[in-house]
């Protein structure tokens, strides 16, 4: 029996083995789940979004017209079978000796024209490719403002958790206010109007905390939209202990250089340049002739004299245009001027694209002057609030100046949080406008405690 009892337990034991790993396995992939920050979230939106994915099918309608532009230059190739039967009758409506006829053709034809001997062809090809570099382009961009969204997302949903955390802070502070007005009411230092004032404010802190909540509610649908996600409660986000981060010194000079290698909208200004450019350089294949080739070949059987008859041909050509009025010649001169229009674009593009960096550049340098003012001003209002407190323990101050004093330590708070996420979102342009993903993607690290 004791052999018995050891075989009976150890599966279950085993069991309960496997049960206890996959438990585990279960608990490390929701903290992996639960882990994801700013970086994370940025990825999941760059593969999840259903916008993305139509910007690249997009990209892959448009090579097939590169391909498209390429076929052109291979000569097609074409085939006929066909087979009639002719029959005689007399009026009778019995056939006639030898009325009837037969006959088979099988033919093959091979077609093929060379515009511009060739070249243009060749320049519809080239322009092509660039059409589908446009769209890739044109996908950069999207991604680059779909992350941008994403990232002012994920800073007002903290800046959102950051203002709860004020308004429970305000809110400790008017209880302990009520239990000293509550003391002050027993002995006859209070009035009970004073309490209500104090429940007044406190039930509007309650009303804020549970609006906020609704708002970070929303805010995680948006990113859930973004993200593809079909469950907004269980989207993984890790906010930042605190919204107060240490600010960085960067060279406008440097973020400037960047952004002007690798801005989208300025590469799209380039892109639309080289279009015309390349049109442009067909010019003279325009006025050369056309050079085209057809050949055909046919195997013949018929009832009579015709039997497995084989006939060959090949006609070459050469077609140009004698005079065409100067059409050739105006749209050649109407696409100089687009270039040249397109290149003062591109020219202000560049320029405009510096004033907005420069401009970026100033409101963060801004914020270091903003971030300073708003410490001194926490740092007074708590003073100010410590000090009336100890007044109106001792009865040198009403429940009016005592309120006023927590009100001016809550906008302070408030105004705090703000300049530090909008210490972050400036942070975010410079990053965006010089295309650092590494910068914009760990903005979100390295928060103080």
């Amino acid at each position: 029996m004791k052999y018995q009892s050891n075989k009976l337990t150890k599966p279950y034991f085993k069991w309960h083995k496997i049960k206890l790993l996959f438990a585990i396995f279960l608990l490390f992939t929701m903290a992996r789940v639960e882990a994801a920050n700013l970086s994370s979230i940025i990825q999941m939106a760059a593969s999840e979004s259903l916008e993305l994915k139509i910007e690249k099918i997009r990209i892959d309608e448009e090579r097939f017209e590169e391909v498209r532009a390429h076929n052109a230059m291979i000569p097609k190739l074409n085939g006929l079978v066909s087979h009639s039967r002719e029959t005689y009758l007399d009026s009778s409506l019995f056939s006639i000796f030898g009325s009837q006829y037969y006959s088979t053709l099988v033919s093959m034809e091979l077609v093929q024209a060379y515009p511009g001997l060739g070249k243009i062809p060749r320049i519809q090809e080239q322009m092509a490719a660039l059409k589908t570099f446009y769209k890739k382009v044109e996908f950069s961009k999207a991604e680059n403002l779909l992350k941008k969204e994403v990232v002012r997302l994920f800073f007002e949903l903290a800046l959102q958790a950051e203002l709860i955390k004020v308004d429970q802070e305000n809110l400790g502070l008017l209880k302990k206010l009520k239990e000293v007005a509550e003391i002050k009411k027993s002995v006859g230092l209070a009035l009970s109007n004073d309490v209500l004032r104090i429940e007044v404010e406190i039930a509007n802190y309650e009303s804020g905390i549970e609006s906020r909540s609704f708002a970070m509610q929303n805010l995680r649908v948006d990113l859930a939209n973004i993200l593809n996600a079909s469950n907004s409660e269980t989207l993984p986000i890790e906010l930042p202990k605190s919204l107060e981060f240490a600010t960085v010194t960067l060279d406008l000079n440097g973020l400037e250089a960047a952004m002007i290698q690798s801005d989208f909208e300025i590469e799209l200004a380039r892109q639309d340049c080289k279009l015309v450019d390349k049109y442009l350089s067909g010019e003279q294949a325009a006025r050369l002739p056309t050079f085209s080739l057809d050949g055909k070949y046919n195997l013949t059987n018929a009832a009579f004299g015709y039997k497995n008859v084989r006939d060959y041909s090949m006609n070459f050509a050469l077609s140009f245009p004698i005079y065409d009025s100067g059409d050739i010649k105006n749209q050649f001169s109407k696409q100089k001027k687009t270039l040249d229009r397109l290149h003062l674009a591109l020219e202000n593009r560049i320029k405009s694209k510096k004033a907005m960096l420069k401009k970026a550049w100033t409101d963060y340098e801004e914020m270091g002057t903003k971030l300073q003012y708003g410490r001194k001003s926490v740092e007074q209002s708590r003073e100010n609030m410590r000090v009336m407190m100890a007044r109106y323990e001792a009865g040198e101050a009403s429940i009016i100046e005592m309120i006023d004093a927590q009100l001016i330590l809550s906008k302070s708070l408030q105004n705090l949080a703000s300049f530090h996420r909008d210490e972050r979102i400036r942070l975010a342009q410079l990053y965006f406008l010089s295309l650092d993903s590494n910068g914009y993607e760990n903005l979100d690290q390295g928060a103080k405690q």
